[in-house]
């Protein structure tokens, strides 16, 4: 496991020891999105005939959150950007300004699930 609940050091050192799987795991939130784009506008015809502006929402709601998740995904991208470019910050602020990347990045995906909840109700 990476992130380490509570432990702002730990977790970065566990992202600079294991950059391959958090590249891994970057990588496999951007193929959802991918495949979040595509799968609305496949039932799109599936489902207009039965009601076209239900059909509609549904495609509205689930796009709408793909641009929250990769806003998140960017968060996380800084803070792979951050370990290889040391801004020239103490190790310690360097910490804390990945903690915060993590959180916010973290916040940006969760905001985007409420979308991924919401497109089913259609």
């Amino acid at each position: 496991q990476i992130v380490v609940a509570g432990d702002a050091e730990a977790t970065f050192a566990n992202i600079k020891a294991q950059e391959t799987l958090y590249r891994a795991g970057l990588a496999s939130l951007l193929l959802n999105q991918i495949a979040f784009f595509v799968l609305p506008l496949a039932l799109y015809p599936l489902l207009a005939p039965v009601n076209r502006q239900v059909a509609k929402i549904m495609v509205l709601a689930a796009l709408a959150g793909i641009p929250i998740a990769l806003v998140g995904a960017a968060e996380r991208m800084l803070i792979i950007d951050m370990l290889n470019n040391n801004p020239g910050l103490s190790p310690a602020a360097l910490t804390e300004l990945v903690s915060v990347s993590r959180v916010r990045g973290g916040q940006a995906i969760n905001f985007a699930g409420t979308f991924w909840g919401i497109w089913l109700l259609p």
